[in-house]
């Protein structure tokens, strides 16, 4: 306290009777001088103040949200954000009604809740349409929609809404023209095009200045070094150059977050290279700590614990540990990141993970159905009720070259895709064996392609011949 006074020139006494008495003087202190310490401040002031200007209470709220969205404690953000929700509708500016239910939607993506997060983003882009917001007001809100239909497996939106936010940003060149860039980065990534992908995104590390905002040029290159690892094979030595350039500026990014994402990137990048001993002790310290990570960061984290499971010779506990993140991910909507799970399990399977349960042909043909079916959820756009009902036929299909029944013939309906083929006019999918294209086969394609979509001809190759 006396260290915080001393910088702004008044005595202890005069700053704590000026922070104690109103959030209106706790809102200037804090604002003058940017700190944890003065935010605190400020969030115990509003939880003693009484009526006050709904405008000055906005402010107060948003800045203390703001400092947890900063220290990535998305949990602790939520409660201000909630009432900041009431409170904009309250006052009725556009600008602030906008401003809030963007922040909300990424702040329930940050914590996995991803339909009620589309549903934030979807409010907020209306609003935003609809009360001729700032431009800057609607690439922000872009950016959010975009994030949230991408998680969501809807690609086809997040696409067509990406390339909105960038001719909306075009020449920039500042933080938001960087964060429109990595958006449509990822969004590429999501359709599997990694190399469009990375080529938005070197535009952005390439044209940003870091010394406008640290964290986001951190984040960019914690981006990259991901995106270079999702390459088949994966390119570890470029992002270790990533991983390296972020560590010599982890002093001055002022929160523990950047760290553990990149203890995350060095477990991930030695689980690639088999590095089990160094896999191990990352994961092990990073057990230890208070965890300032999203959703899918800390998914992650569990993926590659039961990958090194696998690596160990524990097959059936890594595999079962994978199956169990997957479905995690499919009933919280988290599409993209539950076909990744999947896709890990197939090539695990690939690489030689029996189940005590059922053969490795049935086990593999299972998981690849369920990593075919999410790839073309994605793609076609199909509701979450199918999502759900497909998905437990699945659970209890056998593979058709050693089950005999009703199911044998089953079809899977999806979304009829808009056009839709004229040789496929039912919009219907039936599943395909590579191994039966008389029994199994997909009614759109002539002839019959693989039913696995494993990343990688490798894996595809054995999994054909195991059929």
């Amino acid at each position: 306290m006396e260290h915080l006074a001393n910088q702004l020139g008044i005595s202890p006494a005069e700053f704590e009777e000026s922070t104690s008495s109103s959030p209106a003087q706790s809102l200037t202190v804090a604002t003058s001088l940017d700190s944890d310490e003065t935010a605190g401040l400020l969030a115990e002031a509003l939880k003693t103040a009484g009526d006050q200007d709904p405008l000055l209470r906005w402010q107060a709220l948003w800045r203390v949200a703001e400092w947890k969205r900063r220290h990535h404690d998305y949990a602790a953000e939520r409660p201000y954000l909630d009432e900041l929700v009431g409170l904009s509708d309250e006052i009725g500016l556009p600008e602030l009604r906008v401003r809030v239910s963007t922040q909300l939607a990424r702040c329930m993506r940050a914590s996995g809740e991803i339909t009620p997060a589309v549903e934030a983003a979807t409010t907020a882009h209306k609003l935003a349409l609809d009360g001729e917001v700032s431009s800057r007001d609607m690439a922000t809100t872009l950016l959010a929609l975009v994030s949230v239909e991408a998680e969501a497996g809807r690609l086809a939106d997040a696409r067509r809404h990406a390339d909105e936010l960038v001719v909306l940003v075009e020449g920039q060149f500042d933080a938001l023209w960087a964060e429109a860039m990595w958006t449509a980065a990822a969004v590429r990534a999501y359709q599997g095009d990694l190399a469009s992908a990375q080529a938005l995104l070197d535009q952005a590390l390439e044209r940003f200045d870091g010394r406008e905002n640290l964290a986001l040029w951190l984040r960019l290159r914690t981006a990259s070094a991901r995106l270079y690892l999702q390459k088949a094979p994966p390119e570890t030595d470029l992002a270790l150059r990533h991983v390296e350039a972020v560590e010599t500026l982890l002093p001055f990014a002022g929160t523990p977050a950047p760290e553990q994402q990149l203890m995350s990137l060095r477990a991930h990048i030695a689980v690639q290279e088999g590095s089990v001993t160094d896999a191990h002790a990352l994961l092990d310290r990073l057990a230890g700590t208070d965890l300032r990570m999203s959703y899918r960061e800390r998914v992650w984290l569990d993926i590659l614990r039961n990958q090194v499971l696998i690596l160990e010779g524990k097959d059936e506990e890594g595999l079962a540990g994978l199956r169990s993140l997957a479905q995690q991910a499919q009933q919280t909507s988290n599409v993209d990141l539950a076909a990744e799970i999947w896709r890990i399990a197939a090539e695990s399977l690939a690489q030689g993970v029996e189940s005590p349960r059922t053969s490795r042909s049935e086990e593999r043909w299972v998981t690849g159905v369920r990593t075919r079916f999410l790839a073309e959820r994605r793609r076609r756009h199909t509701s979450d009720g199918e999502v759900a009902a497909i998905l437990a036929v699945i659970g209890g299909t056998r593979h058709p070259c050693t089950t005999r029944g009703p199911r044998a013939d089953a079809r899977i309906p999806l979304t009829r895709p808009s056009p839709p083929p004229s040789s496929h006019p039912s919009g219907e999918l039936a599943l395909v064996c590579s191994a039966c294209p008389g029994r199994w086969r997909r009614e759109d394609q002539a002839p019959p392609q693989p039913l696995m979509y494993l990343g990688s001809r490798q894996s595809s190759r054995s999994l054909r011949r195991s059929c």
